[in-house]
């Protein structure tokens, strides 16, 4: 807006190769939890808020790939975006994956965030969300993506709120670069 324009990042990151498979990286970057996809309008992400279009959040991260296994974490230090400080959302996001071969993967997720101040209720606000999810390719062009999470908000005023969120979907490819998908969230 105005004049000259605006140059908005929604991602960067710096980062060090510890070992081979074990990569330790500090920015802004998109929370580790659940099934990473374009469609970032899902109710799971907006009930987790995980949005990988605008949910990142500044902070350390470690990630581990090897073999089978996936794993990342990440210390919240919060979105600078948002101001002032209390506002800000503190905590942690890891997910653990395990791929025993190439069509199918299955892994966890937790994620648990704490700030002094909640932007619409004006109270303390603690977030959970944890979940499961799968992805399954039974064969090259059909694939199976799932999740279920459960969600807890807790007011300091107020009894906590919990919930589930999830979703199922098809995504199959009938020509390269082309996908039909079909999907049911809850």
């Amino acid at each position: 807006t105005g004049e000259g324009g605006n140059v908005v990042s929604r991602e960067y990151w710096v980062g060090y190769d510890v070992m081979k498979g074990l990569l330790v990286r500090g920015g802004r970057l998109a929370l580790p939890y659940g099934i990473r996809s374009e469609e970032h309008i899902l109710f799971a992400r907006t009930a987790t808020r995980t949005d990988t279009n605008d949910g990142q959040q500044l902070g350390l991260d470690a990630v581990y790939g090897k073999g089978k296994y996936r794993a990342e974490l990440m210390g919240i230090a919060g979105n600078t975006q948002i101001g002032p400080d209390d506002y800000r959302e503190r905590g942690y996001s890891a997910l653990f994956a395990y791929a025993p071969k190439n069509t199918f993967e299955a892994g966890v997720s937790s994620l648990i965030t704490h700030a002094d101040l909640d932007i619409e209720l004006q109270d303390e606000r603690t977030r959970q969300a944890h979940g499961v999810f799968v992805r399954y390719a039974p064969v090259e062009k059909v694939r199976f993506l799932a999740e279920a999470n459960v969600t807890v908000s807790a007011l300091a005023t107020d009894p906590a709120e919990t919930g589930s969120v999830g979703y199922l979907q098809v995504d199959t490819e009938p020509a390269q670069g082309f996908h039909l998908k079909a999907t049911g969230e809850w």
